[in-house]
């Protein structure tokens, strides 16, 4: 047989000691639902973001951070070939007089 695992919580404002079962506490701890305590109908919920939704975060900050040193490079790269174009045009023009 399943054995459902429940997670106890406690309501701040009646003191009243009331559990839920573990997979619908995950499911409010994920999608940041609020959920209510049975006697006085207290709401709560889990704000903070998950460990998922950092990580995706600061995965998007570090992409876009990438994509904007490798675009900075790319426009180094084409200043440094147009210097040494005009450092090649000014050679040719001192050597022939």
């Amino acid at each position: 047989m399943f054995e459902t695992r429940w997670i106890q919580h406690s309501c701040g404002n009646c003191n009243a000691i009331f559990a839920i079962p573990a997979i619908v506490d995950v499911g409010y701890r994920f999608n940041h639902k609020s959920f209510y305590c049975p006697y006085c109908k207290t709401g709560y919920s889990y704000l903070k973001e998950t460990d998922e939704e950092r990580y995706k975060r600061l995965y998007e900050q570090e992409k876009g951070c990438c994509i904007a040193a490798r675009e900075e490079a790319n426009t180094l790269e084409r200043k440094v070939w147009g210097m040494k174009g005009y450092a090649n045009k000014l050679k040719k023009k001192l050597a022939q007089g």
